[in-house]
C-alpha cells in the first residue's frame, strides 16, 4: 500500500523526514536537503510487522501467567510489555517490528528470573513461533549451624544466587 506525503517546509537547507508507523509506534527516517524550487524526493518504507508467538516454559513444563516482553532497535531500547502466558504457556504479541527482536519472559513465581529468545520480522504480516525455556524452581530447606555444629538462630538472612552472582531468592531463618 502506497501513501503520498507532502511536507510544507520553509527555509531549510537540510531537514529529516521521520515516518511513525501508527501499528508498530516504529519509526524511520531519511536526511533531506529542502531547496527553493520543486518539491524535494523524500521516499520512506516501513518495516515489516509481524505477529511473534511465545510458547514458554520452565524446566521442560508449561509455564502460565508468565509476563512476556518484547524489544527491538525499530522501536528503541525500551521493552514493550505484552501479555501473560495463558494456561498452554502460549502468548501472541501482535505488530511487532524489527531484525531482530529480543523476547524476554518472566517468571510468575520469581519476579527475578527471565528466559529469553530471539527472531526476526523481515516480511509483512508474518508469523514467528519463539520457544523460551526459564530455569526450574524449587525450594531449598535445611538447617544453619555454625562451625562448631549448634543450630543457629532464627532471623539470619539467608540468599540463593546463581553462579553469575545474581540473587534469585531470600529468607530469614526460623527456629521450630
Amino acid at each position: 500500500r502506497l501513501l503520498h506525503w507532502l511536507l510544507a517546509v520553509f527555509a531549510l537547507a537540510a531537514a529529516l523526514a521521520v515516518l511513525q508507523d501508527a501499528r508498530s509506534l516504529a519509526t524511520v527516517s531519511i536526511p533531506v536537503v529542502v531547496g527553493a524550487g520543486p518539491d524535494t524526493p523524500a521516499n520512506l518504507t516501513l518495516l515489516p510487522v509481524g505477529t511473534v508467538v511465545v510458547n514458554a516454559t520452565s524446566g521442560g513444563q508449561l509455564l502460565a501467567g508468565a509476563t512476556v516482553y518484547w524489544q527491538s532497535a525499530a522501536r528503541g531500547t525500551s521493552w514493550v510489555t505484552g501479555p501473560s502466558t495463558d494456561s498452554s504457556g502460549r502468548a501472541t504479541l501482535t505488530n511487532v517490528v524489527g531484525d531482530p527482536v529480543q523476547i524476554r519472559v518472566r517468571h510468575p513465581s520469581n519476579l527475578s528470573v527471565y528466559g529469553y529468545g530471539e527472531t526476526r520480522i523481515v516480511e509483512e504480516a508474518r508469523t514467528e513461533n519463539v520457544a523460551v525455556d526459564l530455569p526450574a524452581l524449587g525450594n531449598v530447606s535445611g538447617v544453619l549451624r555454625s562451625r562448631d555444629g549448634l543450630a543457629w538462630t532464627s532471623g539470619i538472612q539467608v540468599t540463593a544466587a546463581g553462579a553469575d552472582g545474581v540473587s534469585y531468592a531470600g529468607a530469614q531463618t526460623q527456629t521450630g
